[in-house]
Formats: C-alpha cells, structure tokens, sequence
C-alpha cells in the first residue's frame, strides 16, 4: 500500500490545523543517522542470530528485517493519535454503568475460585516449595485473627466480671491509642505548614 495515501486518508479524519503540522513533519528533511538499518530488539535474556550464521538450506524462513523509514515512523505515531482522538470522543460511562461492569468482572472472577470450607481462612498455599514463606503467612494470618491471644485465655475459666473489665479496659486503651494517633498527626501537620 503506498503510504502517501494511506496518510491522505487519515488526514481526512484529523482537523486542518494538524493536517499543516503533520504535512510540515512528513516533508522535512530528517538526517539519515536518526533511523537505524536494524530493528532494535528488546534484551531478552535469549540469544539472537543473523541470517549469515546459517547456510541457506537450513534456514526457509530467513529473518526479514524491516527498516523504519520516516513516514512509516510518522504513519505508526499519526494512527496513534487518531487512536487517542477517538478514544477522547467516546461516551463517558456514568458511575452506575463503571459499578455495573467491574461488578460483574468481579462476580465472574470470583466464580473460577474454589467454594470457602472450614479451613479458607487457617489454610495457605505453599508456592515453588518456599514452606518457610507459607509459614510467615500463616503466622500472620493467626496474629491478625488472635487465636492465640484466645486460647490462652480459654485455657482458665474467666469470670463473667473480670471479663468485663478487662474488655472494656482493652477498647479504652484502644480508643486512647488512636486519639493519641491523631493528635500527633495533626501537630505533624502544623508543624509542616511551617507554623
């Protein structure tokens, strides 16, 4: 396909003020050093070969390299931005049909997953044979859910009173904890408003 006219019917689509820059882009003169003769290939890790390496009997399919001339350079940025163009004029999703989809996305995720059992939350998966990450996780796991804290505590009968007490003694010192939390950050704060 010839590229003027490839580029002749994209410009249609654009507006006249780009239609001048992009004429301006395609017809000036860009030196020869700034297109390489080679493509440029991501470093892999895997180890490439030219054609010249193999004699041409063992090799049907010879490697084309495809050389990036400046329209085609400019064809792949232009289509690009008529891309991005069209992207901008579409309809915005109100927030009721963004909820609606990524619920869905959701619904459809949680579906491939396995029904939770009793053991869900005390259970963790060992990945690559790493048991000692597994544990680590586990470990976190029983520290956020306080099983620990709690057979300790079932292991005496409490009464009904000291219980009490010491429940309400736990959320008082929780609630304290956080105002405290708060304080400082708001003296932080001001601090760093230079006052």
């Amino acid at each position: 396909m010839n590229p003027g006219l490839a580029l002749s019917s994209v410009f249609r689509i654009s507006s006249s003020g780009f239609q001048r820059a992009a004429s301006r882009c395609v017809s000036s003169s860009l030196p020869a050093r700034s297109f390489t003769s080679r493509p440029v290939l991501p470093k892999t890790g895997y180890r490439t070969f030219s054609s010249n390496q193999f004699p041409a009997s063992s090799n049907p399919n010879p490697p084309t390299t495809t050389e990036k001339s400046p329209t085609a350079a400019f064809d792949g940025l232009f289509m690009n931005f008529v891309d991005n163009a069209m992207k901008r004029n579409m309809p915005v999703e109100s927030a009721e049909e963004t909820w609606a989809k990524q619920s869905v996305d959701a619904a459809s995720k949680l579906s491939m997953l396995p029904p939770t059992g009793p053991y869900s939350g005390r259970s963790v998966n060992v990945y690559r044979g790493q048991v000692g990450d597994a544990f680590r996780s586990l470990d976190g796991i029983l520290t956020r859910n306080k099983v620990r804290q709690q057979l300790r505590a079932a292991e005496r009968h409490e009464k009904r009173g000291a219980k009490q007490r010491r429940l309400s003694s736990e959320r008082w010192r929780k609630q304290f904890a956080n105002e405290v939390r708060k304080k400082v950050q708001l003296v932080i704060k001001i601090r760093n408003r230079g006052a």
